[in-house]
């Protein structure tokens, strides 16, 4: 009789699997909430300021009037602003020069743009003599005038830079304008505006209409000119009389 082989059934087990650790997928992050973007700065309103000077008064409430030296008048007459120098007069002041002037009460921190009409009324030739739109800074003067000095000229200065150009306008329009710290001065020639110097001045500024004629450049004649239409349009204002933007 033979004898059956013992039957016997081997099954092989599976270990369990595992992903390797450089495999395994990563933990979540972590997230802290962001807080919102501040909102952006907003520009100071701009406001206008004008000055037709036809009531035959100076508004003191805008304007407040200077002048050094002996012989220099300021008025408004004839619908205008009237700036006259004598020849007799005597410059003075702390500049040593004849200056008839008048300047706003408020004072611009940020842009601005400036402009004036002018007229010469009586303007003989090397008078020494200024009719300036200016802008008076913390730190110093820009402006651009027309001039009766080393010739007829249109003249700007704006620190460290000044310029010149020769004309035979006997009126025009003046202007400065800043954006930024940027100033640059314009006059006005056939129908448009004609750069004549820039540079950058921080600070804040007020503006000025102004006859003068420094010591050194004076021609003792009578000289006489007119503003008229004045505009300014600007961001930052500061004065209790400035209007409210």
């Amino acid at each position: 009789m033979k004898r059956k082989n013992d039957e016997r059934t081997t099954s092989t087990a599976r270990a369990p699997t595992t992903t390797p650790a450089s495999q395994a997928p990563p933990p979540p992050k972590r997230t802290t909430p962001q807080p919102p973007p501040a909102p952006a700065k907003k520009a100071p309103p701009a406001i206008r300021i004008s000055d037709s000077f036809s009531n035959g008064v100076i508004d003191r409430q805008l304007w407040y009037v200077f002048a050094t030296g002996t012989g220099e008048e300021v008025t408004e007459r004839n619908g205008r602003l009237e700036l006259s120098i004598r020849g007799d007069g005597v410059p003075g002041g702390d500049y040593n020069q004849i200056s008839g002037q008048i300047g706003t009460h408020c004072h611009f921190s940020g842009d601005f743009d400036a402009s004036v009409d002018y007229e010469l009324l009586r303007w003989p030739a090397e008078s020494g003599v200024y009719v300036q739109l200016a802008a008076f800074f913390d730190n110093g003067v820009a402006g651009i005038s027309r001039q009766s000095h080393g010739g007829e000229l249109y003249a700007a200065w704006v620190p460290p830079h000044s310029s010149t150009m020769p004309t035979a306008d006997t009126y025009g329009r003046l202007r400065v304008r800043r954006v930024g710290n940027a100033v640059t001065t314009y006059y006005r020639a056939e129908r448009r505006w004609a750069v004549l110097e820039r540079s950058l001045i921080p600070g804040t500024a007020n503006l000025g209409l102004q006859v003068f004629s420094p010591a050194r450049d004076f021609g003792h004649a009578d000289v006489a000119a007119a503003f008229d239409n004045f505009r300014v349009t600007g961001r930052g204002v500061v004065g209790p009389a400035c209007p409210a933007a």
